[in-house]
């Protein structure tokens, strides 16, 4: 139980970050003008946003942290009860901080510090006091945690309805353009704009750096380049990081055999929060003309700190693999990184293909389009397969 709690609580401070970053009450411009412009009550025109975040979140939140908190054996009727107060709670927490000039970097720092805070405190719960079963209490005090959340949901989501009345200009149009540029990724499949927008938000939250001249040879300096570009990632190390958990926890729930593919999964996460240099590198041919050299060079060159970072992370995760599994280990790391490197490498989508007509209600289904989506999750399914053969033959 106390491991759900433990995942709940990142996914709930996750999810609020996400919260913050589109808004979550944003407005297109032609909304602004009406809401800035006109007499009429802002806090009733945006209201109805408000609720549409709620009704969503109504959804999500049983869907992922109820399913989590079933896993660890809480009562189905609580742990449904409790994961809907926690949405509501969140959404109403972002509104409020969406409606106070806070900087983004300082709510960034809170939310990372209240997920260490709740995982220590749990963790010392379950050192301390191994027989505690929900928050570190009795299952007749667990029935009261969806009450408490409740209240707190209620107190916080009424100070969110007072605060509508006060979003700005700047407040309800931060998260337009994230929106807009996720509307955009969805119907083209493809997560170029949603990514050179999240990048483009870091390097302003950044502000400057200290820039410096890199000297020696062209594969010496580029492979420089990129780690001084990772380690001014601070968040993509984080994430490379927070997985190194997920096969040991893999492991504590009993997943026997499977605890190798999410192995293999991971490390494909923790490999592409690494290779932002080799992605940025394959989709600009200016900058590949600027730098010069032979593409394979400038792509081997980008590769080496995804491969030190898969290899030192299946190396931290190896002990949680089934005995007899090293093989599988070092399938995980190749396999991880060779389906990062697709990615990575993807070509701009086509959208012309042939389509496959399957016979089934004149369904057509666009082939080329398929395996372009494909390219990558494809070689680690087939991995996937592969390890679990070999730990069988085992």
């Amino acid at each position: 139980m106390a491991l759900s709690v433990v995942v709940v609580v990142l996914v709930a401070v996750s999810s609020l970050k996400g919260l913050v970053a589109f808004g979550p009450i944003f407005a297109s411009p032609a909304e602004q003008h009406w809401i800035l412009s006109t007499p009429a009550s802002r806090r009733s025109f945006l209201l109805p946003k408000f609720w549409a975040t709620q009704l969503l979140v109504s959804v999500a939140a049983p869907a992922i942290l109820g399913t989590l908190l079933l896993v660890g054996g809480l009562d189905i009727v609580i742990a449904v009860t409790s994961s809907l107060m926690t949405g509501w709670l969140l959404v109403g927490l972002a509104v409020v901080v969406q409606s106070i000039r806070i900087s983004r970097t300082l709510v960034r720092s809170m939310t990372n510090c209240i997920a260490l805070l709740g995982v220590l405190l749990l963790a010392g719960l379950v050192i301390l006091r191994p027989s505690l079963t929900f928050f570190g209490v009795t299952h007749a005090s667990s029935a009261a945690t969806p009450a408490a959340l409740g209240v707190c949901a209620t107190t916080v989501n009424i100070l969110a309805w007072l605060r509508l009345a006060h979003l700005d200009r700047s407040g309800v149009s931060e998260g337009a353009d994230l929106a807009l540029a996720t509307r955009v990724s969805a119907t083209f499949l493809d997560s170029t704009s949603v990514s050179s927008l999240m990048t483009t938000r870091w390097a302003r939250s950044v502000g400057r750096v200290r820039s410096m001249r890199l000297r020696g040879r062209r594969f010496n300096v580029l492979v420089s380049a990129d780690w001084l570009r990772i380690h001014r990632r601070r968040g993509a190390v984080a994430v490379w990081a927070a997985l190194l958990p997920v096969p040991y926890a893999a492991q504590l729930f009993g997943l026997g055999d499977w605890v190798a593919v999410v192995q293999l999964v991971g490390a494909f996460v923790a490999a592409h929060q690494l290779t932002g240099g080799l992605r940025h590198v394959c989709r600009s041919f200016a900058l590949r003309h600027a730098i010069g050299g032979t593409d394979r060079e400038i792509r081997i060159a980008h590769l080496v700190v995804p491969a030190l970072g898969v290899i030192v992370w299946c190396g931290l995760t190896a002990p949680a693999l089934p005995a007899g599994a090293e093989l599988a280990g070092a399938v995980s790391s190749a396999g991880a990184l060779l389906a990062s490197y697709r990615v990575a490498t993807k070509p701009p989508m086509e959208y012309y293909s042939p389509a496959l007509d399957i016979g089934l209600l004149g369904t057509l289904i666009p082939v080329g389009l398929v395996m372009q989506l494909m390219r990558g999750p494809l070689l680690l399914i087939l991995i996937g397969w592969l390890q679990m053969s070999l730990i069988s033959a085992a």
